[in-house]
Formats: C-alpha cells, sequence, structure tokens
C-alpha cells in the first residue's frame, strides 16, 4: 500500500489530479522536474560520444538516440535503458549497440575499429557533474530488426543517478542559543 504521507507519493498524488483537471480542460500538463531528467541527459551524452566516434570512423550521421525501425550499418544506435538499485543508490544501464555489415572480413574489420573509436569516447564521457560513465562491457550479439540477423557490438554503460525527492525538503532551521 501507497503512504499517502510520504512525500513522494503526496507529490505525485497531487500531479496526478493536477494533470487530470488540465486534460479534461484540454490542456497538455506541464513538464515535471523528475529524475527521468537525469536519463534524458545520460541519453544525451552518450549519444554525442558515440556520433562523435561515428563521425571520427568516417561514418557521420550514423548515430540514433534510440533503435530505428530501419537502419543502414554501420551505425550505432541507444537501446532501452534499465533502472535499478545498487547498494545504497540508483543506476541506470544503457546498452549502445555498434552494427555493421557486409561479407564478413569487412564487417569484423568495421566492427574492430569503431568498437575501439567508441570505446575511448565513452570511457572519456561524463555527465553533468564531471561524474564518469562506468563502460561495463562491449562484446558480440547476434541484432535483428527486422532483416536479416547481422552481428553487433553491444557496450553497456553504467551511471549513478543523483538521489532527489518528488516534493521540495522544508529547510532545516539553525538553532542559535
Amino acid at each position: 500500500m501507497l503512504n499517502p504521507e510520504n512525500p513522494n507519493v503526496a507529490a505525485l498524488l497531487r500531479w496526478r489530479d493536477a494533470a487530470a483537471v488540465q486534460l479534461n480542460a484540454g490542456v497538455e500538463p506541464p513538464e515535471l522536474e523528475l529524475p527521468v531528467g537525469d536519463l534524458e541527459a545520460l541519453r544525451d551524452t552518450l549519444y554525442e560520444a558515440a556520433d562523435l566516434a561515428m563521425a571520427a570512423g568516417g561514418w557521420p550521421g550514423r548515430t540514433h538516440r534510440l533503435p530505428p525501425e530501419s537502419i543502414t550499418t554501420p551505425a550505432v544506435f541507444l537501446d532501452v535503458l534499465t533502472v535499478s538499485s545498487q547498494g545504497n543508490g540508483t543506476v541506470a544501464t544503457l546498452p549502445l549497440v555498434l552494427m555493421a555489415d557486409g561479407a564478413r572480413p569487412v564487417e569484423l574489420k568495421q566492427l574492430d575499429r569503431l568498437t575501439m573509436l567508441l570505446w575511448t569516447a565513452l570511457e572519456a564521457a561524463t555527465d553533468d557533474t564531471g561524474q564518469a560513465f562506468q563502460l561495463l562491457t562491449a562484446g558480440p550479439q547476434d541484432v535483428d530488426l527486422g532483416g536479416p540477423t547481422t552481428v553487433a557490438v553491444v557496450f553497456v554503460v553504467q551511471l549513478g543517478l543523483r538521489p532527489r525527492t518528488l516534493s521540495p525538503q522544508p529547510l532545516a532551521s539553525d538553532p542559535t542559543p
């Protein structure tokens, strides 16, 4: 059961009620400052790093923020993220999928070159506070985007998210003697 006295639950209930009123009036509810902002920034930063790596490899414009419906290879796209609890915090894990195509020797040569460029760019990426992303793995995986299955290199990147409550917390007063 959700406790309506929990500040986050109370904030969600207020937002739900306000959104219902606005939607019934035909008005789009305003954007809310939610922890998902960290996730959007994570995706944006990783997109920039991947786009730089692809351009450095001679393939500009082949980076996708989201999984595409169709793709021209070589290309890289950011896949669906996972958010989980780890230790005392919350982490976001995002896979980047690097694809190449062609005869096997050409495909592997492209993947090797682009893998090292993408690895280098991802190691240099930081969030807006300067926290580095943790590059966990990069390894082969078969990918099917509706056409023939192709080999890809999937990079798994992780970043700790800043804790944030959904409602403002009162400031502690400074007791003066």
